[in-house]
């Protein structure tokens, strides 16, 4: 179904953003369906840093393609 191949596709996305080192998201399971997590506990992270995981993200999706 869709669903599985998007929950595959962000399972991938995943794995690729955590290789890439810059940036690090975990995941989590909502209503049976795989989501990416983030949290952020550092009180010193800032705006940029959210910017910089943000397009680590849209790198690492465009390479997925």
């Amino acid at each position: 179904t869709a669903y599985r191949r998007l929950d595959a596709w962000n399972e991938r996305l995943l794995a690729a953003l955590q290789r890439g080192g810059s940036s690090y998201l975990s995941n989590a399971s909502i209503a049976g369906r795989f989501a990416l997590r983030g949290c952020v506990l550092n009180y010193r992270t800032t705006r940029r840093d959210m910017e910089i995981l943000l397009d680590d993200l849209r790198r690492e999706a465009r390479d997925l393609g």
